[in-house]
């Protein structure tokens, strides 16, 4: 949904004959908006639909104190895409981010427009999300722990620091019971267990049920764990929470990787496509293959699982999952300052069971070269959604990021 406010020349003698054609030309294209009588800042996402010509004054009155970006929607009469031209270049020369759609009778003319909507949707949402940080970032992620105000700078989302403690003392507040109804259904739709038994998957569950309520005290969009600090401290690790979290909704990534779990954040938020973090294990140049693992997954992208334990400790409770083959597209934020993205298509080739690597592996043929992990990675872990969604996501960030001064 996209808020739409239509702006005229003070001359303009019947505004509503040049409305009513354009509004009903967006409905037919199944576009959701609203269209305001009088200008709301509080809208947002917020498009001008320029009337006529002579209205630059009235648009830039109304943007100069946000820094939201601003779509202008334009015709082809009425002087509507000269107005539109010259507001553009006066937001380029204030650095702000803004673009013209000028609407004609190209179905593409559409198709941009709802791209451009879910892009300032997808920044909206971005800009009023908490990520939950229990603990710290993992100490390995060198590459992966930025300057937290540089994520909210860029990005939008305000990340919300929280205590391995806190997440402790919640596990300890949840009873048996409660944990074993979840355990039970866990182990009733999984194919079969090897490792774990009742008593590893019950302290999972709880691990889930105790960061679901940090979830729900600090009104999170998403959140990430030093979950190997859990291999210590309850003999258990965070693989069960991560999964059944991401199943509903909640974005959760693992090892305090802030910019990998700000990618999934993003790419569902842009897809609505269920993320998964994977650490890339090996390349075959030759066939421009790579082969990912992690030993967690949300159970909504897999059509089996096996319980096992995780991976590098044999400790507690990992999925080991089954995928089907199909389109994918391999994602990941990165840099110093986070204004750097790697995107391509590529798609599931096999799932494969290597004994020496996490849990769930997929092995993926990309589009792009895989010489990109050998020269110039931006980190570790990848993010995998389902589809081929690199050109909605490149729009966003060439729109959104890369133009930004620093």
């Amino acid at each position: 949904m996209i808020y739409i406010y239509p702006v005229s020349s003070p001359i303009c003698q019947d505004r509503n004959k040049i409305i009513e054609p354009l509004i009903e030309s967006l409905k037919g294209r199944s576009i959701e908006f609203n269209l305001l009588d009088e200008f709301n800042n509080r809208s947002n996402p917020l498009a001008f639909l320029i009337l006529t010509g002579g209205s630059e004054h009235e648009v830039m009155s109304h943007v100069e104190h946000t820094d939201d970006p601003v779509l202008l929607i334009a015709h082809r009469e009425e002087n509507s895409f000269p107005a539109s031209l010259e507001i553009l270049a006066k937001l380029s020369q204030m650095n702000r981010k803004g673009k013209i759609i000028l609407i004609n009778d190209q179905e593409s003319t559409f198709e941009e427009l709802k791209n451009t909507i879910k892009i300032m949707e997808t920044t909206e949402k971005l800009k009023h999300s908490k990520i939950g940080l229990i603990g710290n970032p993992s100490r390995w992620l060198v590459a992966s722990s930025p300057d937290l105000k540089t994520i909210n700078r860029y990005w939008g989302p305000e990340i919300i620091k929280i205590s391995i403690k806190e997440l402790i003392e919640e596990t300890d507040h949840v009873s048996e019971e409660e944990a074993r109804i979840y355990a039970e259904e866990f182990l009733e739709k999984g194919e079969k267990t090897i490792e774990p038994d009742m008593n590893d998957i019950i302290k999972a569950v709880k691990i889930y049920i105790g960061t679901k309520k940090i979830v729900g005290r600090y009104n999170l969009r998403a959140v990430t764990m030093e979950c190997f600090k859990l291999l210590n401290d309850l003999n258990s690790t965070g693989c069960y929470a991560m999964s059944r979290l991401n199943d509903e909704g909640i974005i959760a990534g693992c090892e305090g990787d802030i910019p990998g779990t700000l990618t999934m954040v993003w790419m569902y938020y842009l897809t609505g496509e269920i993320p998964f973090m994977a650490n890339p294990q090996d390349i075959d140049i030759d066939n421009n293959t790579v082969r990912v693992a992690h030993c967690t997954i949300a159970r909504k992208l897999l059509t089996g699982y096996i319980i096992r334990s995780h991976f590098e400790s044999s400790i507690g409770v990992a999925l080991q999952g089954k995928i089907k083959k199909g389109p994918v597209t391999l994602g990941r934020i990165g840099g110093e300052d986070l204004r750097k993205v790697s995107l391509t298509n590529g798609t599931i080739v096999a799932c494969e069971e290597n004994e020496k690597r996490c849990r769930t592996q997929l092995k993926l043929k990309l589009e792009d070269s895989v010489r990109y992990f050998l020269k110039n990675p931006l980190a570790n872990h990848h993010i995998i959604i389902r589809g081929h969604h690199t050109s909605l996501l490149a729009e966003y960030y060439n729109f959104m990021i890369q133009k930004q001064e620093i």
